[in-house]
């Protein structure tokens, strides 16, 4: 005796198709060569990555630059996704930019309250 209703078959299915579909999507996108970054991108990112602007996780990924062991083009076109230093001074990268940006938010509201007044 069967005990999936045709709604579950049916439902199943619909799962199925969908995870199939988002798998080759995936597949097509890995398939699809990115563009290099330019030389005016890689010497941004270095810039960026020494300037005080920048999160101190990127202090080791530059060590590890002059070390030999990167290259800001590998970090630029995306080569270093695995590298727990590289990920780190970019989450750290990330969040900096949401702290910023709230700020921003919260300074805005700050002035139409003050103007409101």
């Amino acid at each position: 005796m069967e005990w999936k209703t045709d709604e579950i078959r049916a439902a199943e299915q619909a799962f199925d198709d969908a995870l199939s579909a988002a798998e080759k999507a995936v597949a097509e996108v890995r398939l699809e060569p990115a563009r290099p970054a330019t030389a005016e991108e890689i010497e941004a990112l270095e810039q960026y990555a020494n300037s005080a602007d920048a999160p101190k996780e990127w202090r080791a990924v530059a060590e590890r630059v002059a070390g030999g062991q990167l290259t800001w083009a590998a970090i630029a076109n995306g080569d270093t996704v695995s590298d727990p230093v590289v990920m780190a001074a970019l989450d750290a990268t990330a969040v900096a930019a949401e702290e910023r940006e709230a700020a921003a938010e919260d300074e805005e509201q700050t002035t139409i309250f003050r103007k409101a007044w």
